[in-house]
């Protein structure tokens, strides 16, 4: 019965408000529009942090390993320097990759509640949407299109955690490809078609993740004033 009264009262929507009604909603509604542009605006600073703790350590790392090739020639210091030192920005990575996954959801997310939000400004005040330059949508593609950003395939790729993606993959495939130098054969061609394999193996493996994660986000929050935005 709780549960029933409660879609009755959310089917009213703004017919079920009288004028004071309507006050209280639209001052509640503002005090959490500025929260979820306070926490979108957390999302972002903490994606920013861990993207450049990341990319220092791989960058340090890089030359570490440069000095150690210079020291000990290309032989068995260099390959056990390497495995190990891209063994741990590999775990790095992962974590990485997914914390900038998970924020990268909830800035979504928060942006999601932003546009049902303005939908409530649009209905409870007609005429005011001519005057707003985002969308009133709250879907995925209409949160995108709202950061100013065009929904695609590629998109992906170019958020943080897209970013520290491939980063990450080819850190895989460099560790495949020194340890297939190191255990099996020298050959440069070998050690670089195996280590691309790994590359590749691992890009589709980290964005079918990505994928699964923003789809369980999708369900588990069902858009109801959604876009004309096909995601395909």
């Amino acid at each position: 019965m709780a549960d029933r009264a409660g879609e009755e009262r959310e089917g009213a929507g703004l017919a079920g408000l009288d004028k004071e009604g309507l006050a209280r909603a639209m001052q509640a509604l503002t005090t959490e529009h500025a929260a979820l542009e306070t926490a979108r605006a957390a999302t972002i600073f903490e994606a920013m942090g861990r993207a450049t703790v990341f990319l220092s350590s791989v960058s340090s790392a890089v030359v570490a390993l440069a000095f150690v090739g210079q020291l000990s020639g290309i032989e068995t210091p260099f390959f056990v320097f390497g495995l190990v030192l891209f063994a741990t920005l590999f775990f790095l990575g992962v974590v990485t990759f997914e914390r900038a996954l998970q924020v990268g959801i909830a800035d979504v997310k928060f942006a999601r509640g932003v546009g049902r939000i303005r939908r409530f400004y649009v209905e409870s005040t007609p005429g005011v949407e001519r005057y707003l330059v985002t969308p009133i949508h709250d879907d995925a593609a209409g949160a995108v299109r709202g950061m100013g950003l065009e929904w695609s395939w590629w998109q992906p790729f170019l958020g943080t955690a897209g970013m520290i993606e491939v980063i990450n993959s080819v850190q895989a495939g460099v560790w495949v490809g020194l340890l297939v130098g190191f255990a099996v054969t020298r050959s440069l061609a070998v050690c670089g078609a195996v280590g691309a394999v790994a590359f590749v193996l691992s890009v589709v493996l980290h964005h079918r993740h990505m994928v699964n994660a923003s789809e369980r986000a999708e369900r588990a929050m069902p858009a109801r004033f959604p876009s004309d935005i096909d995601p395909s």
